[in-house]
């Protein structure tokens, strides 16, 4: 039995015991309408030139908030590198200490992240305090503070976050892969850019960024909430009818370059080697690609059942057998990799290579197939399951351009993938001339 038992079965799913597998009860399942029962997302108008993405749910007396801005690390210059990340942390980084305490007796967060494609910027909310959290928001995000002092401590903080970006491996296995299959600046390096990057960005570098990017024009709104639609519309009304309109910023598109270096090796004085095999996979171009790609990083090697697990559990190879799908909206990179003992380095790669080749070359069976399906239906629901991961997800849809309904059809877009294109895809993805090997640790010998 896969683990989350008790999560799947409240959650639509119940154990097969004679055929040992779960069945997905899609009437009761709370991703059928993206949340609980509730309305579909829906897009509502606030003016001609503002428009939410709205998914009410009444169950639970919580407002989550998400806007993605269009001003992630591919729309920086060239040379300010981290300039996405320091001014959207200025965007919504409080004055005072008083604002700052208000809004901690509210219960309400503001949080952000910065990818190669959006900055987003996240609002937690009681939504008895969601009005008063809204004044709060939109009166910073108007009128951030930009001064000199402020970017020279958040410069602090960048470097510092460096600093331990540099110590692990983990990390340093992405950064390697998407600087090897990403040569145009944009889905390389760190949000935080660089030391001599952090230094050329000024006061008037932010002003500009804010003021080209941070416009309702570059922005997609997303809430999940027990709030009445009529009373939401007012709420933004009220907060953000003089909030500027903007322009859309012209996106640069990115694609992905095979590299001639296909193997990187990093050595650091550790207890345990980073292995990882990475692959570039096709841009967010239509949702039957989306679904092949989500599916094989599960096929390959999410929990238990997928076909790296055998290196851990039955060959007990490594400490940790597992895929990643980075992606993005221009293109992706699928990496496997292992931890291990330097002792077992060569035994891990021979079995986790073992596997690609198998998986190249005979594909897999519709059994493989339908498991596959089940499984990643339940890391659907289980990573949409709160308000803000389902108004992040409907947010993230939208932007991408897969439409912000997509969060209720993407299990037939699952359902539909035939065996000949799914092992279709896993050819296409393993072809070894694509292929880029990182080891990160000490010594085999």
């Amino acid at each position: 039995m896969i683990e989350g038992d008790y999560h799947l079965r409240s959650e639509g799913w119940s154990w097969n015991p004679e055929g040992r597998s779960w069945t997905y009860d899609y009437m009761t399942s709370p991703c059928v309408d993206a949340g609980n029962p509730g309305t579909p997302p829906k897009k509502i108008e606030i003016t001609q030139m503002f428009q939410v993405l709205y998914q009410y749910e009444p169950v639970s007396k919580i407002t989550a908030l998400q806007i993605f801005v269009n001003a992630g690390q591919k729309q920086e210059p060239s040379g300010f590198q981290g300039i996405s990340y320091l001014s959207t942390w200025l965007s919504i980084g409080l004055p005072n200490r008083g604002k700052i305490n208000h809004l901690m007796k509210l219960g309400s967060t503001f949080s952000w992240q910065v990818d190669g494609d959006f900055a987003v910027i996240t609002v937690k909310s009681l939504t008895e305090n969601l009005d008063e959290t809204m004044e709060l928001l939109s009166s910073v995000l108007k009128n951030p503070l930009v001064s000199n002092l402020r970017i020279s401590e958040i410069k602090k903080q960048m470097e510092f976050a460096l600093e331990i970006l540099e110590d692990d491996s983990h990390l340093a296995m992405k950064f390697s892969l998407m600087n090897s299959f990403f040569k145009t600046p944009g889905y390389g390096g760190s949000v935080y850019g660089t030391k001599d990057t952090q230094k050329n960005i000024k006061r008037k570098h932010v002003l500009n960024f804010l003021s080209e990017h941070f416009t309702l024009k570059n922005m997609v709104f997303s809430v999940a909430t027990d709030l009445e639609e009529e009373k939401l519309k007012k709420m933004f009304s009220r907060h953000f009818k003089d909030f500027p309109v903007g322009r859309p910023v012209k996106t640069v598109s990115i694609k992905t370059e095979i590299p001639e270096i296909k193997e990187i090796v990093i050595k650091r004085e550790t207890d345990e080697v980073l292995l990882a095999y990475g692959f570039p996979v096709p841009a967010v171009s239509n949702k039957k690609d989306y679904c092949l790609a989500m599916m094989l990083e599960i096929l390959t090697g999410i929990g238990v059942g997928s076909r790296l697990w055998e290196i851990r559990e039955d060959k007990n190879l490594a400490y940790t057998a597992e895929s990643e799908l980075m992606r993005m909206k221009d293109a992706g990179i699928l990496a496997l990799y292992v931890k291990t003992s330097p002792k077992q380095l060569n035994q891990a790669a021979l079995a986790l290579e073992d596997i690609i080749k198998k998986l190249r070359e005979s594909g897999i069976t519709k059994d493989e197939l339908d498991v596959t399906k089940e499984y990643s239906k339940g890391e659907l629901m289980r990573h949409t399951e709160t308000k803000h991961s389902r108004s992040l997800y409907i947010a993230l849809f939208e932007s991408y351009g897969l439409g912000y309904d997509f969060i209720v059809k993407i299990f037939d877009r699952i359902d539909s993938v035939t065996l000949r294109e799914m092992n279709d895809f896993i050819t296409a993805t393993f072809n070894p001339a694509h292929q880029v090997k990182v080891i990160i640790g000490p010594d085999s010998k």
